[in-house]
């Protein structure tokens, strides 16, 4: 009841925002705030996002009794309810906007404090760091592990929860990236200078071409490892090596497009911007059918034996028919359309978030503007997915334990069925037999074809931006 409360007190704030006199004076002005001051309320404004995204999964979790206390082995001692993270995203947001109201008054000048308007972003900084602290040591161990085991990866064990917090990474990509910003604007003292578009984190060659593509890369890379890890731990080359390929090849399509930004530009369409059209389109398209198939199990492919009618003995022939339906059991409400919206939502969405991790060269530079004020909305988009894709996928891991725990079933909303359909131990031992070398040679290649493309794309960005740049 108290965020619902609350919650119109922080659309109260930003229709204040909007309405104000200086939000059109803004956005007419110059854009060097843009550039230099809304990526650290645009990081910060995506987090926070991310926080009512979370408070959301977990009342859909409790609303459809997703065991979700139970799949993550969390602390029932530190877990917070949905209510608790609601309070606290209340409170911040309007935190957030008050912050953001200021900053536009001192901008032109009207702010009651007269202080350069860089300072109120550096101090939303300072505040979300200070909140952000874990508050017991248990919560001080519970991130730190988490934190060592994706880092580490493919040495460490995975857990559910290792995994589903690197998939939360990879769509946090652009708001860890603005973090990292913020954190070199107030290092460096920029906060104090009066906005301009070429300050020192913007015209630093070392954040943009290591810093943002490792930013870009590692949350695939420490995916990849942890299917690796999977592989390895359990000899069962389906799912987890064709997993690992679909975060391969995401990885190649961002890295050779971080690197080689004139494969986007209008022109002719050669072999290398064909190929990367092609690799972007498929990498995207993989990870749809992953989600709807795999990560969520909506829908259900079985094959029947279909009649053809005599046959030249007489006998009556067949042939196999494919029958697609969607999952039968649903948790949240027997009604398929919300499930079919989230399936179209997706294959949307996934285009887009490909997209946010290789910003257009062209609308960097020409309409820098625009891009700014897009960007926002983009990102948000990401996040607003990842939350969808969290829910169906709890769901589906409660009704259907992927191998992440040795005990195969989640208390409460089990099927009978599903037991009789997973693995046996003679199955199980039949995987043991494999060779781990065959594993651990397998393994190797894999990650060398990666490494070599992700190389050839990094030495090869000045022969392929002077090869392609001429068609652009």
């Amino acid at each position: 009841p108290r965020p619902c409360l609350a919650a119109p007190r922080a659309v109260f704030m930003e229709s204040k925002i909007l309405s104000s006199p200086t939000w059109d004076q803004t956005l007419s002005a110059s854009s060097a705030w843009m550039v230099s001051q809304l990526p650290v309320y645009r990081g910060i404004g995506c987090l926070t996002l991310a926080a009512w995204c979370w408070g959301a999964c977990l009342y859909c979790w409790e609303l459809g009794r997703v065991h979700y206390l139970y799949i993550f082995e969390f602390d029932d001692r530190e877990a917070r309810s949905f209510s608790q993270v609601f309070d606290w995203a209340t409170a911040w947001t309007q935190w957030f906007l008050l912050n953001f109201l200021f900053f536009f008054k001192s901008l032109h000048g009207a702010s009651p404090i007269d202080v350069p308007p860089g300072v109120y972003p550096a101090l939303l900084y300072a505040s979300g760091l200070a909140v952000l602290l874990p508050s017991s040591k248990r919560q001080l161990d519970f991130w730190g592990v988490t934190a060592w085991r994706i880092v580490s990866s493919p040495f460490a064990p995975v857990s559910f929860w290792d995994a589903f917090a690197a998939d939360a990474l990879t769509s946090l990509v652009q708001p860890v990236s603005d973090i990292v910003y913020a954190t070199c604007f107030v290092v460096s003292l920029d906060f104090l200078d009066a906005p301009h578009a070429g300050g020192f984190c913007e015209r630093s060659t070392w954040a943009r071409e290591v810093v943002r593509p490792l930013v870009a890369a590692l949350p695939l890379w420490f995916r990849l490892c942890q299917n690796f890890h999977q592989y390895f731990a359990t000899h069962s080359r389906f799912p987890w090596l064709a997993n690992a390929f679909k975060y391969a090849v995401s990885l190649t399509v961002v890295v050779f497009g971080l690197f080689h930004p004139q494969v986007q530009r209008r022109g002719a369409l050669t072999a290398f911007r064909a190929a990367y059209l092609c690799a972007f389109c498929g990498a995207t398209l993989y990870s749809f059918a992953w989600d709807v198939l795999m990560d969520w199990k909506l829908v259900e492919v079985s094959w029947t034996a279909a009649r053809t009618g005599k046959a030249s003995a007489g006998a009556e022939g067949s042939w196999p028919a494919v029958g697609v339906r969607m999952r039968g059991q649903r948790m949240y409400g027997g009604a398929a359309l919300p499930y079919v919206l989230a399936i179209v939502l997706d294959f949307f969405l996934r285009f887009m978030w490909t997209t946010t991790l290789i910003p257009s060269e062209h609308m960097l530079h020409q309409m820098p503007t625009f891009y700014s004020v897009i960007t926002p909305f983009t990102f948000a988009a990401e996040v607003c997915r990842r939350a969808m894709w969290s829910v169906l996928r709890l769901e589906s891991e409660h009704l259907h334990t992927e191998g992440f725990r040795r005990v195969q079933v989640v208390p409460l909303h089990f099927d009978d069925d599903d037991m009789n359909s997973r693995e046996t131990p003679e199955a199980y031992d039949e995987q043991q037999k494999r060779s781990k070398a065959l594993v651990i040679t397998e393994i190797v290649a894999f990650s060398v074809v990666v490494a070599l493309l992700a190389t050839t794309a990094v030495l090869t960005r000045s022969t392929g931006g002077t090869s392609d740049g001429g068609n652009g």
